[in-house]
């Protein structure tokens, strides 16, 4: 729960300010976790404590989640594609069914099944058609335990799954493996080998690929070659202007979705980076910060703030600004999910 958010006057003169001017009155929000606290009775407190993300936000309901967009999209109609929480340890039947649940009652508009791989087929078969869900979300964790795991595709994603995914056409948000993310030549290899063996399957790389640093996005795109727009790429957790730089000059923008990773990303805080890497600097007290910038932390606004800025920065160089923002913050996911 987001018990210890907080909205400053800060961050409504930023919106004001920087965002609000420039951003289209309609969002589609394509990657959004939605978790009841129950949900994650189970988690390990060793794997909470060594991952930075877990830390910043696992719970989050859906009455969290319309009190959060109602303060920070003031004014704005904000669509959302939900599925729960995907790492280990988490009670991911019963997260499922939530998502099934805010899906039977309307409540959000798309959602996503988190995949099981140690569910069989005929079952995740079931509870796909019944919970009324428009794809898969698989992670590498639920097999290996860590984020980023040195695992196969078919590990996580198994074969027998994903033909039942291609028979009904459905949509994979894919956060890809290993440290290396998505430049990784197993990792090229292996998603165009999906591609190739799944061709009813939309595939949407999350994250652009783990790509928050533009030479990652760079050499990803680089051995992607001719088909880069086979996929599509969400700015979940891309904070960089310069990887959405990248992302606008080499990827078709029909192709492109806007983000946010909620409630991962709901604190105040700012990103620094290097070509390769990234720090994260917050102003909430969590157990990774080390407030390495504690006099400038009152300047901070929120996350998905200085996020949409930059993109409303990046997308500002374009011929048509305003066409080329709805396209990226919402027609496309309209499109993607056949409500255009």
């Amino acid at each position: 729960m987001l018990s210890d958010f907080t909205y400053t006057q800060r961050d409504r003169d930023f919106y004001q300010t920087y965002i609000a001017p420039r951003l289209p009155a309609r969002l589609w929000d394509v990657h959004q976790h939605m978790t009841l606290p129950e949900q994650l009775a189970r988690m390990d407190p060793a794997m909470i404590r060594a991952d930075w993300a877990i830390q910043c936000g696992m719970a989050m309901s859906f009455e969290d989640y319309d009190r959060f967009r109602s303060t920070v999209y003031p004014g704005v109609s904000v669509s959302v594609t939900a599925f729960g929480n995907v790492v280990r340890g988490a009670d991911h039947a019963a997260n499922n069914a939530y998502i099934a649940s805010l899906l039977g009652q309307h409540k959000i508009e798309t959602g996503f099944l988190v995949l099981d791989p140690s569910v069989s087929a005929a079952q995740t078969e079931r509870l796909y058609d019944e919970g009324g869900f428009c794809g898969y979300k698989p992670y590498a964790d639920m097999v290996a335990g860590a984020k980023g795991a040195d695992v196969t595709f078919p590990e996580f994603m198994p074969p027998d799954h994903m033909r039942l995914l291609n028979e009904r056409q459905g949509k994979l948000m894919l956060h890809v493996p290993r440290p290396g993310r998505l430049p990784d030549d197993r990792n090229i290899r292996e998603l165009l080998e999906l591609r190739q063996q799944y061709p009813d399957i939309t595939i949407i790389i999350a994250h652009m690929g783990r790509s928050y640093c533009p030479g990652t996005l760079t050499q990803a795109l680089d051995k992607l070659g001719a088909h880069v727009n086979e996929f599509h790429y969400d700015f979940a957790a891309v904070l960089n202007p310069a990887v959405m730089q990248v992302a606008l000059a080499r990827i078709d923008h029909d192709r492109i979705h806007y983000g946010t990773d909620l409630p991962v990303f709901w604190w105040h805080g700012r990103r620094r980076w290097t070509e390769t890497q990234y720090f994260n600097l917050a102003r909430e007290d969590f157990d990774w910060n080390r407030h390495e910038d504690r006099e400038h932390e009152e300047e901070y606004t929120l996350f998905i703030y200085e996020q949409l800025k930059n993109l409303l920065d990046v997308t500002g160089q374009a011929a048509d600004p305003a066409a080329l923002r709805q396209q990226i913050f919402y027609a496309n996911s309209a499109a993607l999910f056949g409500r255009g």
